[in-house]
């Protein structure tokens, strides 16, 4: 993914060439010409809105891997194990001589220990948290890959856009002689067949309250960007700094990972926390021109 949408100076010769999946689909050359150039911001605006939904989608899928496997080992994995254990020591002594009259109390506990191990065990079958936790951990590496790459996408970017500034557009163009437009719009395509194809690889749903609590939360985000006063920068950073709080306030949650919290509380706390934040960002861009670039942790 990272060759999907890749910018270049060519030191050689006075141009710049953008290449799409490893193939040259654009060549920029340095004139004096008073030409415009978006691409930059084209690329960015577009890396920056699949950063968003892939990183909104890793952080469900990540709590949710934690909270599937969590409930599969304390739910089921411990109390099977043990109980397997109590039945082989009982059914053991049971058969000593030690055991003498209590030999066929012994042998009642062991038989009540079976039935009770094999109720744990279709339940656990049926419920599948062990085989939709491992669903909800690779769509999260998948997630986090194309992140990534994204990030990468970015940054090479603003190398393209630096370069570009110091020359005009004279030739833009791709090998069949379309235009820029052109070549973007398959890069992205591809983006969002990857991107799509990591979300259909999981067939498990993620649990509600995790569900409700990133929707609520995306929607309280969009309605703060429509009435805000900062750019749209500040508005990937507040998104980016919400997906996190939310994702950290669940995982400090007590009862959680078995538990996930009340939906309600946490969006609401997350948004009082954003307020102060979106403030400071329209007090720092009032003061000093907006920069490029995404700085999140």
């Amino acid at each position: 993914m990272a060759n999907e949408l890749v910018a270049m100076a060519d030191t050689k010769s006075s141009g710049i060439s953008l290449s799409v999946s490893g193939r040259q689909m654009v060549s920029v050359c340095e004139t004096e010409a008073n030409g415009s150039f978006d691409l930059q911001n084209t690329m960015k605006v577009g890396s920056r809105k699949f950063m968003q939904k892939a990183h909104y989608d890793l952080s469900k899928h990540k709590l949710a891997a934690v909270h599937m496997n969590a409930r599969q080992f304390y739910l089921f994995t411990i109390p099977i194990s043990f109980i397997t254990m109590i039945s082989g020591i009982i059914a053991f002594a049971a058969t000593t001589e030690l055991a003498g009259q209590y030999a066929n109390y012994f042998n009642l506990v062991v038989g009540s220990l079976a039935f009770f191990l094999v109720f744990l065990q279709t339940l656990s079958t049926h419920l599948q948290y062990d085989v939709r936790g491992e669903m909800h951990a690779g769509t999260t590496v998948d997630l986090r890959d194309l992140r990534n790459d994204l990030d990468i996408i970015v940054e090479k970017a603003n190398l393209f856009g630096s370069i570009a500034k110091k020359g005009g557009v004279a030739a833009i163009e791709d090998s069949d002689g379309n235009g820029i437009d052109d070549a973007v719009e398959q890069a992205f395509d591809g983006i969002q067949k990857q991107y799509n194809q990591c979300l259909k690889g999981c067939k498990s749903v993620v649990p509600l309250r995790i569900g409700i609590a990133f929707r609520s939360l995306s929607s309280r985000l969009d309605l703060m960007n429509k009435t805000a006063d900062y750019d749209a920068d500040s508005h990937a950073i507040l998104y980016f700094q919400a997906c996190d709080d939310l994702a950290a306030s669940i995982v400090g949650s007590r009862g959680w990972p078995i538990k996930v919290p009340e939906p309600t509380y946490l969006v609401e706390n997350i948004m009082s926390k954003l307020e102060e934040t979106k403030e400071e960002l329209v007090e720092f861009q009032h003061e000093e021109e907006p920069k490029y670039g995404l700085d999140r942790c």
